[in-house]
C-alpha cells in the first residue's frame, strides 16, 4: 500500500479527463490516441487528484464519497494507484 503521507503528482500533462454524466470516465492523449477507461471509483480518484496530492487526503475523500471503512478505502485507493505507478502515469514522494 502507498503510505499515507506519501505525496502523489499525476503525470498526465498530455492527457485529458474526460467524465460521463454516469460518473465513468478516460484519460486521452491528443497527440498519441491513446485512451485509458476509467470506472467510476477511478474516475473520482484522477479527479481528486488535480486538487489533493496526500494518499491521506485521497482515502478520506473516498471513503466520504463511497462510505467505506478505512482500512478498506485505503487499499481501494493504494491498488488503483499502483496500476497507475506501473502504468508511468504517476509520480510518488513518500519521504513528505
Amino acid at each position: 500500500m502507498f503510505p499515507s503521507r506519501a505525496h502523489i503528482t499525476l503525470k498526465t500533462q498530455d492527457y485529458r479527463l474526460e467524465i460521463s454524466a454516469y460518473g465513468r470516465g478516460m484519460l486521452f492523449n491528443p497527440r498519441t490516441g491513446e485512451i485509458l477507461s476509467l470506472n467510476q471509483t477511478g474516475a473520482f480518484i484522477v479527479q481528486t487528484l488535480s486538487t489533493s496530492h496526500m494518499v491521506s487526503d485521497l482515502v478520506h475523500r473516498f471513503t466520504e464519497r463511497y462510505d467505506l471503512g478505512l482500512a478498506a478505502a485505503h487499499e481501494d485507493v493504494s491498488e488503483f494507484l499502483y496500476g497507475l505507478h506501473e502504468m508511468g502515469l504517476l509520480e510518488v514522494d513518500a519521504t513528505s
